[in-house]
Formats: C-alpha cells, structure tokens, sequence
C-alpha cells in the first residue's frame, strides 16, 4: 500500500512538472507589432537612474544583478539582462511587452509598475548594452 501512494504521488507530480518544462523551453516570443514599440522616455542618466532603482526593488531579487549572471534557479532561470546576446535579440518593445505580460514564474508588471517606470527600467537594462546608441 506505501508502494502504491509512493508511486501515486511521483505520477501526479509527473503531471504537474510536464507543463511547466514544456512552458519553460518554448521561446518567449512578441508579436512584430510589439517588437517595433519604441521606448517614448528618453535615454538618460535620469532615466537610467530610475530604472535602476525601480530593478533594485522589483527585478533583482530574482535576476541577480546585471552582468553576473547570478539569478534564482528557477525554471525557467531569469535572464541576466546584462547579457549582449539577450541585449541584440530583444528591442526595447519586446523587454517592454515581457515585463508587462509576464509568463510562468515572471509576474505581470502591468497592475505592479506604471508604463513610465516600466519604460524606465527597459532604459537601464539597455544601458548595459555595448551595441546601444541613444537616439538623439
């Protein structure tokens, strides 16, 4: 009979993992329309500054700091946002739109953050990329 509950409860456990590994390999994908957002807060040291603060607050704890790739152990693991390989795939409408949506273990940051703050924090992920020229 222990046997039996054993395996019971391996099996349900079973069920309930699929999804969230299956979930967790399928790419993060926007819609092109939300790729081509722009970001309508300008680039700047204030910006920058407050992105940081509100990423501090809100992000770090399970992204670990920029560059360090020191993040949860989550499935799926948060992404280093200070990555160039994540910085050259992702446009600024795409960080926007994942961080408003949210998805498995990622909260929705769109009843957390107002769009100012959100755009704020998208400022200072992109500060960490080499490739980023700020429009003038």
């Amino acid at each position: 009979m222990k046997t039996r509950n054993i395996l019971n409860n391996i099996a349900i456990g079973l069920l309930f993992m699929a999804p969230v590994s299956t979930f967790a390999q399928s790419e993060w994908t926007v819609t092109d329309a939300q790729k081509k957002v722009t970001n309508p807060i300008a680039f700047s040291d204030q910006s920058v500054n407050e992105g940081k603060t509100i990423y501090l607050a809100n992000c770090k704890s399970c992204h670990g700091d920029p560059t360090k790739n020191n993040g949860l152990s989550l499935v799926p693991k948060p992404t280093d946002f200070g990555l160039q390989a994540f910085l050259d795939l992702n446009s600024d409408g795409s960080i926007f739109q994942k961080m408003t949506e949210g998805r498995a273990t990622m909260p929705t940051y769109a009843a957390i953050l107002t769009e100012d703050q959100r755009w704020n924090v998208v400022n200072y992920i992109r500060s960490f990329d080499a490739n980023f020229t700020p429009s003038a």
